[in-house]
C-alpha cells in the first residue's frame, strides 16, 4: 500500500556537492575584466574634494584585501594623459579600474561615463597612471582676519 510508505523509501536521497576547500573562490572573477573600464567625468567631480585622493593611496598603500603588495588595480588619468591616449579632452579626468564592482562604485560615488578602454591594458597604466590626483585646496578658516597673541 503507497500511503503506508515511508518518505525516505519514495524519494530519492539527494546529496549535497561537496564543499569547496575556498567557499569564496568564485568571489571577484566575474567581477574583474581583462580590459579596464573607464570612468570619466567633466575635470574636477572625480579629483575635487580629495577623497579619490585618499582612496587610492588608501589601496595603494595598504592593499585592498584581494591584491597582494598594495596593487590596486585603480588608475588616476589626468586631462593631459586621456588627450595624449586619445580618450578624452582636457576638461574631463578619469579612473580606470579593472573590476566592474570598483567602477560602479566609483560612478554612484562621483558620477560620469563608464566606457571599455580597450586601448588600455595594465601594464600601459602601471606605466603612464600612477600619478595622484591633486590634493584639494585647503579650506579657508579665517573669520575675520588673523589674531595674534600678545
Amino acid at each position: 500500500m503507497v500511503a503506508n510508505q515511508s518518505l525516505d523509501s519514495v524519494a530519492a536521497p539527494v546529496q549535497a556537492d561537496p564543499p569547496s576547500p575556498n567557499p569564496q573562490a568564485h568571489l571577484g572573477q566575474a567581477a574583474e575584466s581583462q580590459t579596464p573600464l573607464l570612468l570619466l567625468a567633466p575635470l574636477g567631480q572625480l579629483s575635487g574634494d580629495g577623497q579619490l585622493r585618499e582612496l587610492i593611496q588608501e589601496r595603494r598603500g595598504h592593499g585592498d584585501g584581494s591584491h597582494a603588495g598594495g596593487d590596486a588595480q585603480l588608475w588616476y588619468l589626468p586631462p593631459f594623459l586621456l588627450v595624449s591616449l586619445g580618450l578624452g579632452g582636457r576638461d574631463q579626468e578619469g579612473i580606470a579600474a579593472l573590476e566592474t564592482g570598483v567602477i560602479t562604485w566609483l560612478q554612484l560615488r562621483f558620477g560620469g561615463v563608464v566606457s571599455a578602454a580597450a586601448d588600455l591594458d595594465q601594464a600601459s597604466l602601471a606605466a603612464k597612471a600612477q600619478t595622484l590626483p591633486s590634493p584639494p585646496p585647503l579650506a579657508d578658516l579665517a573669520t575675520g582676519g588673523s589674531r595674534t597673541r600678545h
